[in-house]
């Protein structure tokens, strides 16, 4: 197994670039603190002085061979898939239906889209890759300007509405700069799209509901109360198209992605070692 050739798919790519615990590197608003004291005039103060030795203290202990536990774990579910092909079983009915919605509705999300910004998208099919990362992106356009789309069907009404007034994930940001790597896009768009539950899950759903409510002896009127309320949930053809959109404009970071790079490098070294140990070879 020649480990020197893994490859982090985008959407892993922030599990990597996450620090372990007390091994931060300096954020630029600190290197700007620390540029500021270095280049002032005035003397600085006590306080001043005790902050910069503090951030020189952190930039000197901060090595970047360091994995976290986080890290850790989420390379050993790439390594069983890259040495054996298998994934974890476990997955919440929650996270199973999010996933499912995802995967199905795809296409309707694709279709939403279009018919909000007026241009016919179409899904991606093709596979990019480089030297370090790989990855599948939704949407390549390359018409006005060469974009890249990365599509999310949110699960109902208040995890999309959630999106409203919050910033993008850091973990959909890194993807998003490994896309715009790879197909060297100018910009990229993170869309959450609301769109109705696929038929298939909505018929899962309201046998169970009927399931459980004759175990529990409910009538007939409650469950069918239950089964509307459900449904109506998970149906969103009433709201306007143009508010089923949530999008958030992602731009490239040549610097990001250095650093992105040299923790591939870092956790190819991990797998060689774990490797190692697991097969306990020499």
């Amino acid at each position: 197994m020649n480990f020197n050739k893994f490859k982090v798919s985008c959407s892993n790519i922030y599990t990597l670039v996450t620090n372990a615990l007390n091994n931060t590197p300096l954020t630029d608003l600190q290197w700007e603190e620390v540029r500021e004291y270095l280049n002032r005039e005035k003397p600085l103060t006590s306080n001043q002085i005790v902050k910069l030795k503090g951030y020189m203290q952190k930039d000197m202990e901060y090595d970047p061979d360091i994995l976290s536990a986080g890290t850790k774990s989420d390379l050993l579910k790439m390594y069983s898939l890259q040495v054996y092909g298998k994934t974890s079983v476990g997955v919440s009915s929650y996270e199973n239906m999010s996933i499912e919605k995802g995967t199905i509705a795809e296409s309707e999300s694709i279709q939403l889209l279009s018919l909000v910004d007026g241009i016919r998208y179409k899904k991606n099919v093709k596979k990019y890759s480089n030297r370090f990362i790989t990855g599948i992106p939704d949407i390549v356009y390359s018409k006005r300007g060469k974009k890249v789309i990365d599509i999310k069907s949110s699960l109902d009404i208040n995890t999309f509405l959630s999106k409203t007034d919050s910033s993008l994930p850091p973990e959909y940001v890194y993807q998003m700069l490994g896309y715009l790597e790879l197909t060297k896009a100018d910009y990229g768009e993170v869309c959450f799209c609301l769109v109705n539950m696929p038929p298939a899950i909505i018929e899962q759903e309201v046998r169970k509901i009927k399931a459980k409510y004759f175990l529990y002896g409910k009538s007939e009127e409650d469950t069918e109360n239950r089964v509307t309320k459900l449904q109506n949930s998970m149906i969103f053809d009433d709201i306007p198209t143009e508010r089923r959109v949530i999008r958030f404009r992602v731009d490239r970071d040549a610097e990001k992605m250095k650093k992105v790079y040299k923790r591939v490098v870092v956790a190819r070294n991990w797998m060689k070692e774990f490797h190692k140990i697991h097969t306990k070879s020499k």
